[in-house]
């Protein structure tokens, strides 16, 4: 697979999901029949629990703290500050 941090505008989210620069249909061919087993064996569920969650709103303070998925294996914090 080819190297392509200089070619694309959106390089950090290529590395962000885990979505290597393909070559050829082989290469996608491959990556998509593995893709799979990279997933959290759980992820299904969470899926599921998301699909049928209401969309809600929140009034937000300076100091308020949000979990948010960064990629299928890692959340982080953020605070709200304006």
């Amino acid at each position: 697979m080819k190297d392509i941090k200089g070619a694309c505008k959106r390089y950090d989210h290529y590395m962000m999901y885990g979505i290597p620069a393909f070559t050829d249909k082989e290469e996608i061919i491959a990556w998509l029949q593995q893709y799979p087993s990279l997933v959290p064996e759980d992820y299904g569920q969470k899926l599921e629990r998301l699909k049928h969650m209401k969309n809600k709103r929140y009034k937000t303070v300076p100091g308020d703290i949000f979990r948010v998925e960064m990629d299928l294996f890692t959340d982080g914090y953020v605070r709200f500050v304006h």
